[in-house]
C-alpha cells in the first residue's frame, strides 16, 4: 500500500494523528487533527511546538507550559506520554476544544529517536458532561448539606459509607475527624446508636440502611437515636436500595428526618383527648352525683311538706321536730348549691376573695361554738394560743374551711368520739388543724381526697350527703390565700387535717 493510500485512510479517521520530527516540526497531520486545532493542514506543516500560535491550556483553563507539550514531554522522557488532557482555545479565544492526547517516540537504528507521533481524541462533549454532572453533584451536595434530614449512602460492593450529610454526621457516634470510608454497613450499629419506640436497641443486622444494602429491603419505621450528647430523638427513617442496570443493589441511601417534634405533639393531643375524655366523663359523674345528691333532700322535703299538709287538714298542729326535719333538708339542698356555685367559680377564677385583718382564735372559736349545736354528742375541744392570732384573710372563706373539716370528721368517725382542733403559730406561718380518732384513712386514697366528687372509702355515721367537692373547695380556697392544705393519717388511729397560712395573710 502506497503512501498515498495511507494518508487517504488516515484523513478517514476520527482522531487527530500528527507526527513530529525530533526538532518538534510537524511532518503530518491529518484532517481530523487540523479541525481540533482550528487551521488547515497546510498551516500546520512545519510548525515547531514553540510557535507562539499554538494555544494550549491545563484541566484549571491556564496556559499549559511548554515543556507540558505531548511532544515535548516524549522528548524529555524518550518514553510515551498517555492520558494527558489538554485544552486547545480557538484562535478568536472563544471556544475550547478538548482532547485526550497520548504521544509514542519512533525509534530507529540504535534507538535512534526519528519521530514522535501523538493522536488527539475529542472529548469535549465528554468534558463538559463531566463538568455538568460535577456542578450537579456540588448542589445536590450543598443542597443536602443544608437539609435538616440526615442522608447517607452506602456502596453494595466495599460495603462502605460513600456520602454522610451534615445533618447525618452530627447525629453519628465518634470523632468528628473521623471519615466515612472508616464505617463499615457490618458495624452501623455502633455508628447510630437506634433503638426501636419500645426502647430495644436495633442490632446491625435490623438496621434499615444494612437490611437496603445488603437485602434490598425498603422500609420505613421510627426509631428512637441517641445522639453524641445522648439527647434521645425520634427519627423517621426510610432506607431504600439504588439497582444497577442488571437489577442489582449496587448501593443504598437513608434518609433520617427528625419527628421528635411531631411525636411529642401527637403525645400531647393524645394526653389532651385522654383530658377531654376524663372531662366528658367526670361531666356525667357529676351529674350523675348531682341529681342523686339533690333528689335525696328534695324527696324527703317533699315527704315531710306532704305529712305537714295532712296534719293540718286533720286539725293536728305541727311539731317542732317536723319543721327542724324541714329545715335540715333545705339546709342540704342549700349546702349542695352552694358547693356547686362555688366550684363553677373556682373554674372560672371567679371565687371572690375578701381577706381583711381578722382575729383567726374568735373565728375558730366561733365555728366550734356553732358546730356543737348540731353535734351535741361530740367531745368538741380547741386549744390554741392565749391572745388573738391576726391574720388577713377572708373570714367567711376561712370559717366555710373549717367547718367543712369539722364536718368531714364529725361523717367518719364513731358517735362519741372526740375531735380535736387546734391553732399554732409559726414564725412564718399559722397552722390550724382539725384531729379525729376514727378509722383512719388507706394510702391509696389519701392522694385523691382533695380531687373533685372524692369520698372516703367508709363513712361511720348517717350519711348526710354531698357531692364529693367540699376537700376540693377548701384546697383552692387554702391555694387563694397563698397557703397549703393537706393531712396526716395511720390506719387504726385516725385522720389529722390541716390547713398553713403565710403570717402576713392573703394581702
Amino acid at each position: 500500500m502506497n503512501a498515498e493510500r495511507y494518508r487517504t485512510l488516515l484523513d478517514q479517521l476520527q482522531i487527530g494523528i500528527v507526527v513530529h520530527a525530533p526538532d518538534t516540526s510537524i511532518l503530518y497531520a491529518n484532517q481530523f487533527a487540523a479541525k481540533l486545532l482550528g487551521l488547515q493542514v497546510r498551516e500546520m506543516e512545519g510548525r515547531l511546538s514553540s510557535d507562539p500560535r499554538w494555544k494550549f491550556i491545563d484541566e484549571t483553563g491556564a496556559p499549559l507550559g511548554l515543556s507540558d507539550y505531548p511532544v515535548n514531554r516524549v522528548l524529555k522522557a524518550l518514553k510515551p506520554s498517555l492520558a494527558q488532557v489538554v485544552g486547545i482555545r480557538s484562535s478568536e479565544g472563544s471556544r475550547v476544544v478538548w482532547a485526550l492526547c497520548n504521544a509514542h517516540p519512533v525509534f530507529g537504528p540504535h534507538q535512534k529517536l526519528q519521530e514522535i507521533v501523538v493522536n488527539f481524541t475529542d472529548m469535549t462533549a465528554e468534558k463538559e458532561l463531566k463538568e455538568k454532572l460535577f456542578d450537579l453533584n456540588q448542589l445536590m451536595q450543598s443542597a443536602l448539606d443544608q437539609s435538616q434530614a440526615g442522608v447517607a449512602i452506602a456502596d453494595a460492593k466495599s460495603g462502605k459509607l460513600r456520602y454522610l450529610n451534615q445533618a447525618a454526621f452530627l447525629m453519628k457516634k465518634g470523632l468528628a475527624g473521623e471519615h466515612i470510608k472508616d464505617i463499615d454497613v457490618n458495624t452501623l450499629a455502633s455508628a447510630w446508636n437506634m433503638s426501636d419506640l419500645k426502647g430495644n436497641p436495633l442490632k446491625n443486622d435490623e438496621m434499615p440502611l444494612v437490611r437496603a444494602v445488603k437485602y434490598g429491603e425498603k422500609s420505613s419505621k421510627e426509631v428512637y437515636l441517641k445522639l453524641p450528647n445522648q439527647e434521645s430523638r425520634v427519627m423517621w427513617v426510610n432506607a431504600a436500595p439504588i439497582l444497577n442496570p442488571e437489577g442489582r443493589v449496587s448501593s443504598a441511601i437513608l434518609v433520617l428526618l427528625d419527628t421528635t417534634e411531631r411525636h411529642r405533639l401527637e403525645e400531647e393531643l393524645h394526653r389532651t383527648q385522654q383530658l377531654a375524655e376524663a372531662a366528658t366523663i367526670a361531666k356525667t359523674r357529676f351529674l350523675d352525683v348531682a341529681a342523686h345528691e339533690l333528689r335525696t333532700p328534695i324527696t324527703v322535703l317533699s315527704l315531710l311538706l306532704q305529712f305537714t299538709q295532712q296534719q293540718k287538714e286533720r286539725g293536728h298542729a305541727v311539731e317542732p321536730e317536723t319543721l327542724i326535719r324541714l329545715r335540715n333538708q333545705v339546709e342540704r339542698i342549700s349546702r349542695l348549691v352552694v358547693d356547686l356555685l362555688d366550684v363553677s367559680r373556682l373554674e372560672r377564677g371567679a371565687l371572690p376573695i375578701s381577706p381583711k385583718p381578722t382575729d383567726l382564735k374568735s373565728l375558730i372559736q366561733e365555728c366550734v361554738e356553732d358546730f356543737k349545736l348540731y353535734s351535741a354528742s361530740r367531745s368538741l375541744t380547741f386549744q390554741g394560743p392565749t391572745d388573738g392570732v391576726q391574720a388577713n384573710v377572708d373570714p367567711i372563706r376561712i370559717y366555710q374551711v373549717i367547718t367543712n373539716l369539722l364536718e368531714n370528721s364529725r361523717k367518719y368517725t364513731p358517735d362519741g368520739s372526740p375531735i380535736e382542733v387546734e391553732l399554732e403559730i409559726h414564725p412564718d406561718l399559722i397552722r390550724v388543724s382539725v384531729t379525729d380518732h376514727g378509722p383512719g384513712i388507706p394510702d391509696r386514697e389519701q392522694g385523691a381526697l382533695f380531687m373533685p366528687f372524692s369520698r372516703g372509702s367508709v363513712e361511720l355515721t348517717e350519711r348526710s350527703g354531698g357531692l364529693g367537692l367540699g376537700l376540693f373547695i377548701c384546697k383552692r380556697i387554702i391555694e387563694l390565700h397563698r397557703g397549703r392544705i393537706g393531712l396526716m393519717s395511720k390506719l387504726g388511729e385516725g385522720s389529722t387535717f390541716y390547713f398553713e397560712l403565710p403570717r402576713k395573710g392573703a394581702g
